[in-house]
């Protein structure tokens, strides 16, 4: 790759003005001459190693702005050629079920666009503190209800957005700044846009609805390096920079990895241009100011509505042992990027990793990191991609905890494009040499001046791209055939993370549908598993609760959740019911019952569902008038709550009659 050259100019008049510029390995000119009259030019130019003679200007000459590239025929076929593999790699999606966070909030209550339930969520779903993607689903819900095909839809066309959008960009940056690869440009585009829309790491986004997040953000991201690109141009400028910084705030409402966006576009502007950080800024500065506002919106959200239950340092996760299992998650991740055989939905909270298992994985990322800092001086191109994957994971794959999943494949949702083009670039770079070594054999033979022509590179980049998106759009489709057979998917998902309680709990639901014994035997190979572990033993008693009918066993199950987490409330407020309420008389224990009640009342004095569940107790004592005071101050207490305040005003009534709480729980 031609290196930059930088000199001194010499011989020029006064008046005469050269600018270089260096984008990539090629050089633009640009001369102005100030004093026409005097009828000053410009003889020649010396540079560092290379001489440029130019020749005699006129007597006058004018700044030429730089043209607009558009698009024309080829891009438009390309733009159709995508968006037709693209529905029919991923039309079965639209078959697919509900499937693990999607049946926890997609329902009348949390998408009411009447109420702030989807702007403001009092618990960390997906939409919380990501407004647009909050929106996305109110308006969902008010056109398909709960049918899963237009959710679904939803997400494929966000998909399908995203890949005519990295084919624009990767299409503008290669006119504008590869001078040796632009007859190539569109081939190159279109086989990066394509291998990474129909990769099977982008069926997750597309087939788990809550996950559209990630995919809205990726499409503002990609749009806002659209729009920085363009404003290198003269001609609209202005318009192009104010469409730049409208989608950095636009992707930082949808999701917090837009964040990088902005560092995106400046390290582009100054891995590209030859020209100093100070005269970046001179020339730039109110497209990265622009562009860099999006963080306030973006702090005002992590202020106003934190994720502190899933996000952040806590007694179960630190960083270091958060950045231990990130180096174990990262290995695996590019594994998946070339041979992607194992897709897991859930990998689980994050465990205990000991430094000798990380070891490997730690000095394979460092000695990754050193040679990306390396290669950037060097080989900018392959720098700036690199360092665009390392920004985009740092985020969710570093030091950060998340609590509530260590890893996930949406994760490299938009760092796969960096990787994709990455690849292309590499096999059309192969492609090239080889054209240029059979060029050096200088034989007349059939095969070697074919091999040596231009159309051989394009023909051998094609002949490598195209089996290899044949084989990845087949497992896409098949892919795309398992979110449709949920149950199948947690059974995909404890084979390949047996150590992942979360994924057995899933798997016990899913089998409650169709199975109820077997789902019991699930729940019970939980308990046996993690018989220490008290998180697990109370999603065991909801799901004997919920989902087997088991009061028994749930009882037993959150008896030993507090044996080992005594303060677990709700662990304590389930038992309230089952001992207070229970149809079963030899479960039943009102004295028992009231005792932990009213030690849950000392800590949550206001709680509605406390107040709600000693009112029960009492009553099960026989205490009604107690009872009845109890529930009235429940009551007051859930005046905002109007589901809630239905059923103690219910509870109420059978007070006053002298009849205690009951409910079915078989």
């Amino acid at each position: 790759m031609p290196c930059r050259r930088k000199g001194a100019i010499g011989n020029l008049s006064s008046n005469a003005a050269v600018e270089l510029y260096d984008l990539s390995g090629y050089f633009r000119l640009q001369r102005t001459c100030v004093d026409a009259a005097s009828g000053a030019n410009i003889s020649n130019a010396t540079f560092q190693q290379t001489t440029y003679s130019l020749p005699t200007l006129p007597t006058a000459i004018t700044v030429m702005p730089r043209p607009p590239i558009t698009f024309g025929r080829i891009d438009r076929l390309a733009v159709l050629t995508l968006l037709l593999i693209g529905l029919i790699v991923y039309v079965n999606c639209l078959t697919s079920a509900f499937v693990f966070d999607d049946l926890l909030f997609i329902d009348g209550q949390a998408l009411d666009i009447s109420s702030a339930n989807w702007l403001a969520p009092q618990i960390d779903l997906p939409i919380k503190g990501r407004p647009l993607v909050g929106l996305s689903f109110v308006l969902n819900y008010s056109i398909s209800g709960t049918n899963p095909a237009g959710y679904h839809a939803f997400n494929l066309t966000v998909h399908l957005m995203c890949a005519v959008m990295l084919f624009s960009v990767v299409r503008q940056a290669m006119l504008r700044w590869s001078q040796e690869r632009q007859a190539d440009s569109a081939l190159i585009a279109v086989a990066s846009a394509l291998l990474w829309m129909i990769h099977p790491l982008q069926t997750e986004c597309v087939n788990y609805v809550s996950q559209r997040s990630e995919s809205m953000a990726a499409l503002f991201i990609l749009l806002s390096l659209y729009c920085a690109i363009r404003a290198c141009e003269t001609q609209y400028r202005g318009r192009w920079i104010v469409a730049a910084g409208a989608s950095c705030w636009t992707a930082v409402c949808c999701k917090e990895i837009a964040a990088v966006g902005p560092m995106l576009i400046i390290l582009l502007d100054a891995t590209f241009s030859p020209s100093s950080i100070r005269i970046l800024i001179r020339e730039r500065w109110r497209l990265y100011a622009t562009v860099c506002s999006c963080w306030i919106p973006l702090a005002s959200l992590l202020y106003l509505l934190p994720r502190s239950a899933t996000v952040g340092v806590s007694d179960d996760v630190s960083v270091t042992q958060y950045a231990l299992n990130q180096s174990l998650l990262i290995i695996q991740y590019f594994r998946l990027v070339v041979w992607p055989d194992a897709l897991v939905i859930d990998y689980g909270r994050p465990r205990e990793v000991a430094w000798l298992e990380a070891a490997p994985a730690v000095i394979a990322i460092s000695t990754v990191l050193l040679t990306i800092a390396i290669i950037y001086r060097r080989r900018p191109v392959i720098g700036y991609l690199a360092l665009a994957v390392v920004l985009l994971l740092a985020p969710t794959s570093s030091f950060l905890p998340i609590t509530s999943e260590v890893g996930a494949e949406r994760r490299l949702y938009l760092p796969l494009a960096a990787m994709v083009v990455l690849i292309v670039l590499g096999l059309w770079t192969g492609a090239d040499r080889f054209a240029c070594y059979c060029r050096r054999r200088g034989s007349n033979a059939l095969p070697i001046a074919w091999l040596s022509s231009p159309i051989a590179t394009r023909g051998l980049t094609l002949g490598l791209v195209l089996p290899a998106a044949l084989m990845l759009s087949l497992r896409s489709i098949d892919r795309n055939r398992e979110y449709a057979d949920p149950l199948k998917l947690w059974t995909q998902a404890v084979e390949a993370r047996p150590d992942n309680p979360r994924a057995w709990t899933w798997l016990a639901f899913e089998f409650s549908r169709v199975d109820r014994a077997t789902a019991k035997r699930v729940t019970g190979e939980m308990v046996s598993r993690w018989c220490g572990d008290w998180s697990v033993l109370f999603d065991a008693g909801e799901a004997y609760l919920c989902l087997h009918r088991d009061p028994t066993e749930a009882a037993r199950c959150f008896r030993r959740v507090l044996q080992l987490e005594p303060d677990h409330a709700k662990a304590r407020l389930r038992l309230v019911w089952l001992l207070a309420g229970c149809e079963q008389d030899e479960l039943r224990n009102g004295k028992e019952a009231l005792r932990i009640a009213q030690h849950l009342q000392e800590k949550y004095p206001h709680s509605v569902e406390v107040l709600d569940a000693l009112a029960i107790a009492h009553a099960e004592c026989g205490d009604f008038d107690t009872a009845i005071a109890v529930a009235e101050q429940a009551l007051a207490c859930s005046e905002q709550l109007d589901g809630i305040a239905t059923k103690i005003r219910d509870r109420i009534s059978g007070y006053r009659a002298h009849q205690p709480f009951r409910f079915d729980a078989t």
